[in-house]
């Protein structure tokens, strides 16, 4: 009888410990994986603003020279490299499917810029 109640103390000890480490496991993947999508997040803006930066460059060198420029919204490089992360994250690298993706972000990104060509017209 006494045997049985030590087994049994060291049974719950042990699956409590066993729960415990699951729950510090589980807890530390979501970190793990918060970590990392703030990484790309601030990779993405930092492309971004790159971009945007070395567009902007170009455009002022344009104007000095005379010539007409429109720069497109910050929004838009935004819009763009945050399209461009999902590829990179996606599981299926094929050609076919990197063509798939780059056509419908070519095509996200022609609807903005056409979206923000009207509404500067109104």
């Amino acid at each position: 009888m006494e045997n049985s109640h030590i087994l049994i103390t060291a049974l719950v000890s042990m699956g409590s410990t066993l729960l415990g480490g699951l729950i510090a496991l589980f807890a530390n993947w979501i970190t793990k994986r918060s970590e990392e999508k703030k990484h790309l997040q601030r990779l993405m803006l930092e492309a971004a603003i790159t971009e945007w930066n070395r567009s902007f460059d170009i455009a002022k060198a344009y104007s000095r020279a005379g010539k007409s420029v429109q720069m497109l919204p910050f929004d838009i490089y935004l819009l763009r490299h945050a399209r461009l992360i999902e590829l990179f994250l996606d599981d299926d690298a094929s050609e076919e499917n990197l063509t798939k993706k780059l056509d419908e972000i070519d095509r996200v990104m022609q609807t903005a810029i056409s979206w923000y060509k009207t509404k500067d017209k109104k």
